[in-house]
């Protein structure tokens, strides 16, 4: 038990040689290094986009603010009134 992070990291580490070796086989050499780039550096670019993300919720934005208003209204659904 306590080694259970390493052995994640071995495992998360060997699938991700054994992916890029596979498609430098299927593919070519070079889909494989781009492969094996992008899974490296995707919790990099997670991390740059949401940072802000639980500062939004704490506020009680469930929404973009960006977005703007007009997208709001955009999604809301008419209600059908009754005569």
């Amino acid at each position: 038990m306590r080694h259970v992070a390493q052995i994640w990291l071995a495992v998360g580490a060997g699938g991700l040689l054994f992916r890029t070796v596979q498609l430098f086989f299927l593919k070519d050499i070079q889909t494989g290094l781009v492969w094996a780039t992008k899974i490296l550096t995707d919790p990099f670019h997670d991390i740059k986009l949401y940072h802000r993300a639980p500062l939004f919720l704490l506020r009680g934005e469930l929404r973009d603010p960006a977005l703007g208003a007009d997208s709001y209204a955009e999604d809301a659904e008419e209600v059908p009134r009754a005569s």
